[in-house]
């Protein structure tokens, strides 16, 4: 449903008005462009996005995004 690299549909849930999809991130290193110190994880925050309608229904992303520090 998602062609995005990194990006992941982690379940599916559907009500009669409404599509659910909890996405998540890879686990991937990360760092300052800069001076290439790797940043370490720190949990994650849920954002949710409303994206386009589908199967004639409103469909909510949770994106589940990475904290780094």
């Amino acid at each position: 449903m998602l062609d995005v690299d990194g990006k992941h549909v982690l379940q599916v849930d559907r009500d009669l008005d409404r599509l659910m999809l909890p996405v998540e991130s890879d686990t991937t290193l990360a760092g300052c462009p800069e001076c290439g110190v790797v940043a370490v994880g720190h949990g994650r925050r849920v954002h949710t996005v409303v994206d386009a309608p589908c199967f004639g229904v409103a469909v909510r992303q949770r994106w589940r995004k990475r904290i780094w520090r």
